[in-house]
């Protein structure tokens, strides 16, 4: 037989089966997983940022509150349950002549009926605090999730429209190394290319050092200030232009984003050893070398081969 799949609908938010086993544990101080409601709170507000769509989440919102319905259900599920035995029990009245052996059969079919009962009313109880709870958290949350639901759907239409409208035969992007107080520099962790340092695509309309700050702030939580120009290479099989520079820490505190699962401030001596991606690790070298010249190459990425180098005196006439 097939195991029968339940809120499939919900799959990608959360796992109803796994999730309401678990609360149970938690209820019944069982739970390795959770301290407390306050962490069992805080693991299904972060499962409900996976919310994509308003409409997903009304749908959401009302699927719990049915849910919540077993709550005050079980009070008339137990009443009915009852009156469903009370024919069998005057059934060995009428049936059975013998008054010790009804009467003993009737407190056993009684007994067995209770403990049956009760067994099912907890566990719909407990389905029914679980539905509750969630249901709870949802509503309180509202005005947060459904802002975080509009600020997401507006930055993918602001992405799609970004990427209708840019037609360019080259494309450019700038990166930036930043060091703080410590002579430490901000890697972040990509899903993609693991370790390397904040920057991205310049957007129609940016500046170059608009887009370098406000790509740094979104991928690392953090603001800094321009401090050097370090160089400039080209992928010539994508015509995309990547431009270094240097940056100090200004404030801020480090957080994470889609596009950086991790960011810390690493030693100077130690960031070669983390990056490993090719064309990472060779601008990485360029922003780490003191120099009064401007760097300046040209490579194919896959693989990586840089095709012409030069390092260039900045010159005045």
């Amino acid at each position: 037989m097939s195991k029968k799949k339940t809120n499939n609908r919900y799959s990608n938010i959360l796992n109803f089966e796994t999730e309401e086993k678990e609360y149970k544990e938690y209820f019944e101080g069982k739970s390795t997983k959770y301290s407390g409601y306050t962490a069992w709170k805080k693991h299904i507000l972060e499962c409900l940022k996976k919310i994509k769509s308003i409409e997903e989440y009304n749908d959401l919102k009302h699927h719990c509150s049915i849910g919540k319905q077993w709550t005050k259900d079980t009070p008339q599920l137990l009443v009915t349950a009852i009156g469903l035995f009370l024919p069998i029990y005057l059934a060995n009245i009428f049936v059975i002549d013998n008054i010790f052996l009804n009467s003993v059969i009737v407190i056993g079919i009684l007994i067995f009926s209770v403990i049956l009962l009760l067994r099912l009313a907890k566990d719909e109880m407990l389905k029914g605090y679980f539905y509750q709870d969630l249901t709870e958290i949802i509503v309180d949350n509202e005005k947060e999730i459904i802002n975080d639901i509009e600020l997401r759907i507006a930055e993918e239409e602001k992405q799609k429209a970004r990427n209708d409208t840019i037609n360019y035969t080259h494309f450019v992007s700038v990166a930036g190394l930043v060091f703080n107080n410590k002579d430490e520099i901000l890697l972040i962790k990509s899903p993609r290319r693991g370790w390397e340092y904040p920057g991205g695509m310049v957007e129609p309309g940016e500046t170059l050092q608009e887009a370098l700050i406000r790509e740094i702030k979104e991928e690392t939580g953090v603001d800094v200030r321009i401090i050097g120009f370090v160089g400039v290479c080209k992928n010539i099989e994508k015509d995309v232009v990547n431009i270094d520079f240097t940056c100090e820490y200004v404030g801020g505190e480090l957080t994470r984003s889609d596009e950086s699962i991790d960011v810390q401030w690493i030693k100077r001596e130690d960031a070669l050893n983390m990056v490993t991606f090719p064309l990472t690790r060779k601008r990485l070298e360029n922003m780490l070398m003191s120099s009064d010249k401007v760097n300046c190459f040209s490579f194919k990425r896959e693989p990586f081969e840089i095709l012409i180098e030069e390092n260039y005196d900045v010159v005045r006439k």
